[in-house]
C-alpha cells in the first residue's frame, strides 16, 4: 500500500486497526523449532519480538503497547521473558529461530512505546532489507568502534552503518547475521555493546542490504515537536523508565 515511498514518509503513515485476535505467547528457555512449530499458526508469516528481564515496572505499559501493534499489524507477538539478573546481550539472537521459520521479525527493546500513531512497517517497508535506526551516540565514536569490531573480526569496513540495538526489522535471508560459535561469542563478547556492534559490524562490512529510518522510530526522551512513534528510554532505572514513558500514554 506504500511500498516504494521514501523513508522520510513513513513517519506519517497511520496504521489502520484489524480484527486479528489478540496473540501472546511466552518464550521458554530453550527455543527448539518443535515448540514453535507448535505455538505459532504456520500462516501467520510476521512477528513483533522482544526480551524481557525480570518483571520491570514499564512493562506494564510496553507490553501491551506491543501487543496491540502486532494486533493491528496482523502478527504474532513474541516476549521471551528472562530471570532478573540473569546476562541478556545474546538472548536476541533467540530471533534466529523465527527467521529460519521464514518469518519477516520487528526485535524491539522490551522498553520500547509503541504509539497507536505508528504505522505497520511490515506493509510499508520494502522486504529484502534489513531495516535499523541510527544510535544516538555520536557518529566519530561508532565509526571508531566499528573499526575495531571489524578489525577483531578480520573484516573490512565498505560503509559506516552504526543502528541501535532497540529496533531491527529483519528478513528470513538475515538468519546468519545471528549465528554464534564459541569463537565468535568470545570475540564479541568483548565489545562495549555486543549484540549491537557485531550487527552494525556485519552491516557495515558485508553486501547486507539495509536502510536506516528516521529517529521517530526510536526516539529518547523526544519533544511533542519530534513526532515520535516509538519511544525508547535508553537511560535511566527501569522506575525512571516507566516516569519517562506515561505523559506519552
Amino acid at each position: 500500500m506504500f511500498v516504494g515511498a521514501p523513508i522520510e514518509a513513513f513517519v506519517y503513515l497511520v496504521a489502520g486497526h484489524t480484527n486479528n485476535n489478540k496473540r501472546m505467547y511466552t518464550a521458554p528457555n530453550t527455543h527448539g523449532e518443535h515448540y514453535w512449530r507448535r505455538h505459532i499458526k504456520p500462516t501467520e508469516k510476521k512477528m513483533v519480538f522482544s526480551v524481557e528481564i525480570g518483571n520491570p515496572p514499564y512493562g506494564a505499559v510496553t507490553a501491551p503497547a506491543r501487543d496491540d501493534y502486532a494486533r493491528r499489524c496482523g502478527a504474532t507477538h513474541v516476549t521471551h521473558r528472562v530471570a532478573s539478573g540473569k546476562p541478556v546481550i545474546w538472548e536476541k539472537f533467540a530471533v534466529r529461530t523465527f527467521l529460519e521459520l521464514g518469518y519477516r521479525v520487528l526485535c524491539l527493546d522490551a522498553d520500547i512505546l509503541v504509539r497507536p500513531e505508528c504505522p505497520d512497517l511490515f506493509a510499508t517497508l520494502p522486504k529484502g532489507f534489513f531495516y535499523g535506526v541510527h544510535d544516538p551516540a555520536d557518529s566519530a565514536s561508532t565509526s571508531t568502534r566499528v573499526e575495531a569490531c571489524a578489525k577483531a573480526l578480520g573484516m573490512t569496513v565498505k560503509e559506516h552503518v552504526y543502528v541501535n540495538a532497540g529496533f531491527w526489522l529483519c528478513e528470513p535471508e538475515h538468519s546468519g547475521m545471528f549465528e554464534l560459535d564459541n569463537a565468535l561469542f568470545e570475540k564479541a563478547s568483548r565489545f562495549e555493546f555486543p549484540e549491537q556492534d557485531l550487527i552494525s559490524t556485519y552491516l557495515s562490512c558485508l553486501n547486507i542490504r539495509s536502510h536506516v529510518l528516521p529517529v521517530q522510530f526510536n526516539c529518547d526522551r523526544p519533544r511533542p515537536t519530534d513526532y515520535p512513534l516509538m519511544i525508547h528510554p535508553m537511560t535511566g532505572a527501569s522506575d525512571n523508565k516507566l516516569e519517562l514513558l506515561l505523559p506519552w500514554l
